[in-house]
């Protein structure tokens, strides 16, 4: 009797070669369980970068969905015949601050933190310093502060302003002098989203492509006092606040979800084993305004964690790093990435384990923390031996 009162939304996914994926989505489900669902389903080469990407067209705004979040509890807040989109897509800017730390992670006001020296740090470095970041007693973000652009509430005009970010939200000073004297919330991050601008220089007239949104939640209609639009003067200064305001959002549970999806893929940086041909990769083009993107196949390669992008490079023209294969068998015949043809169908999924449904069905909370340091401490100690 309570499995039928379960809600569940029948969701189209947009993918990278064009062709929708359909799917009857559980109410129960976070993102992470929906995106294995798909993998399973489809017979895709799930990766550690594979997100769903909520598309406001009408809003000019869209942003990736963190994997501890609710979908159908996302989407329930659209309007009726919205023409919001989700897509189910690699995004090699879905950890940088993982990948990169010293990027992303330090800053001047880094001091209760034992900080390397260097921007060259070796792999164990980085996990032991994003292991003691998002382990302590209170996770903060990294200390932003200098100046951005700001839209005008109901007007296409922008001014500089000096901002900060705090971990109660972003603040800036109204007359736009350096001071921090006379600061002003912005927005917090408890009700709102952060968002990234698609073809803001054309509809807004933004001084640059680099920009930021951030609003209400349950917000789906264009109301100025309820969505501040933001933009910074280059692409590595857009980056940094992007992920300053990331971690204020969700802190521990993104490096949680990080973790969980690392164990639940074979980690094989150790064996010698052939792989089968990686998916192909997404190219888009060197700004973030424009939508276009097309299919580049690349070489097989051995699975390796390695970095995947850094505020001074364009996610936009690099190559996505290869994925490791799913646990299940899979069909040379079929082509990952894609549904496989009727003709010559590969052996269904294995089931998960009850133990791997708890881990994936259930948020992550502050007990969760024994876990993200064994996983770090077991992928120290393989970096060691080799």
């Amino acid at each position: 009797m309570r499995e039928a009162k379960v809600t569940r939304i029948f969701v189209k996914f947009f993918v990278e070669d064009g062709a929708p994926l359909q799917m009857l989505v559980d109410e129960r489900w976070t993102v992470a369980d929906t995106m294995q669902q798909l993998a399973d389903k489809h017979h895709i080469f799930l990766c550690e970068d594979h997100c769903i990407v909520e598309e406001f067209p009408d809003l000019y705004i869209r942003r990736i969905y963190e994997d501890h979040e609710n979908l159908v509890e996302n989407i329930s807040m659209w309007v009726q015949d919205s023409p919001n989109k989700l897509h189910f897509i690699r995004r090699p800017d879905k950890y940088p601050f993982i990948d990169r730390p010293e990027l992303y992670l330090v800053t001047e006001k880094t001091a209760d933190l034992e900080v390397p020296p260097g921007n060259n740090w070796t792999r164990e470095v980085k996990a032991q310093f994003v292991q003691e970041f998002f382990t302590r007693e209170t996770v903060s973000p990294p200390e932003l502060e200098g100046f951005l652009y700001l839209k005008s509430d109901g007007r296409k005009s922008w001014k500089k302003h000096f901002f900060v970010l705090r971990p109660s939200g972003l603040y800036y000073a109204p007359k736009g002098k350096k001071s921090s004297k006379d600061l002003q919330c912005l927005m917090n991050l408890h009700s709102n989203q952060v968002y990234t601008g698609i073809n803001w220089a054309k509809k807004y007239k933004a001084p640059t492509d680099w920009c930021i949104a951030i609003k209400l939640t349950q917000l789906q209609m264009k109301r100025s006092q309820y969505i501040k639009y933001i933009c910074a003067d280059d692409e590595a200064t857009f980056r940094k606040w992007l992920v300053g305001l990331r971690i204020a959002k969700v802190s521990q549970r993104v490096l949680i979800f990080f973790l969980l999806l690392l164990i639940r893929t074979p980690d094989d940086e150790d064996s010698d084993e052939e792989f089968p041909a990686p998916p192909p990769v997404l190219s888009r083009t060197s700004t973030p305004s424009q939508t276009e993107a097309r299919i580049v196949p690349v070489a097989p390669a051995k699975p390796l964690r390695q970095s995947i992008t850094s505020p001074n490079s364009s996610p936009m023209k690099q190559q996505l790093p290869p994925c490791v294969s799913p646990p299940q068998p899979f069909s040379p015949l079929s082509q990952p990435g894609t549904p496989t043809p009727k003709k010559a169908p590969p052996p269904p999924p294995p089931k998960r384990s009850d133990a791997t449904r708890v881990v994936t069905a259930i948020s992550p909370q502050p007990n969760h923390m024994s876990d993200l340091e064994a996983a770090l401490a077991r992928r120290r100690e393989k970096i060691a031996q080799n």
